[in-house]
């Protein structure tokens, strides 16, 4: 029985995958070619569904994921950097954290296009990720031991989007289904294998 838990909780920090929706500019690949440096703005993480929290703990829990997402993507995209599999740099996220505290980018965002400026770079990534929670994790360690199998009880819709200083180039668009071993680095992992393929930065 041991055997089989351990398993499953590897299992579940997998992800169960539809199909993605992909959206390319016409231009999209000649844009990104002249592009040197891109900025990965935190992601807007909203979080439901789990026990009950006060609005200030659940708004510290969203800040906090955000920055860990943003780092996770970075890393990820600066690593496909150095295999020769993108083609573009990315700016330290201390570096686009700083300028957009600055401009108090949190409670005033701008547009994607005046981003790229302010920012001074290239082209921006930005991303809405959702987290619901669709069952406990009591009850879903529960039919772990019972069925030995991965149960997802989280859903992730991801929305992530390349701009320009003058219109949209990209944008993709999946759900999954994750489980209570679901960390960042492992959403951000499943959302980068299939995502990072169908970017204009890839090689």
């Amino acid at each position: 029985m041991k055997k089989t838990f351990h398993f499953s909780l590897i299992l579940a920090a997998l992800f169960l995958s539809s199909c993605a929706k992909v959206y390319y500019s016409p231009d999209a690949r000649q844009k990104a070619a002249t592009h040197k440096i891109i900025a990965i703005v935190p992601p807007k993480v909203s979080i439901s569904g789990g026990k009950s929290q006060d609005a200030v703990a659940i708004k510290n829990q969203q800040d906090a994921e955000s920055v860990t997402y943003q780092k996770e993507i970075y890393a990820w995209i600066l690593k496909r950097k150095r295999q020769g599999r993108m083609t573009v740099d990315v700016q330290e996220t201390d570096i686009t954290n700083n300028k957009l505290k600055k401009m108090d980018y949190e409670n005033n965002p701008i547009p994607a296009s005046e981003l790229c400026k302010a920012l001074g770079v290239d082209g921006v990534i930005t991303s809405n990720i959702s987290s619901i929670k669709t069952m406990g994790d009591g009850a879903s360690i529960g039919l772990i031991f019972l069925t030995g199998a991965f149960i997802p009880n989280k859903n992730v819709t991801i929305d992530l989007s390349i701009n320009d200083s003058e219109k949209l180039l990209f944008n993709y668009s999946h759900k999954m289904g994750g489980s209570i071993a679901s960390s960042p680095a492992s959403i951000v992992d499943a959302l980068m294998r299939n995502s990072s393929k169908k970017m204009p930065y890839a090689n």
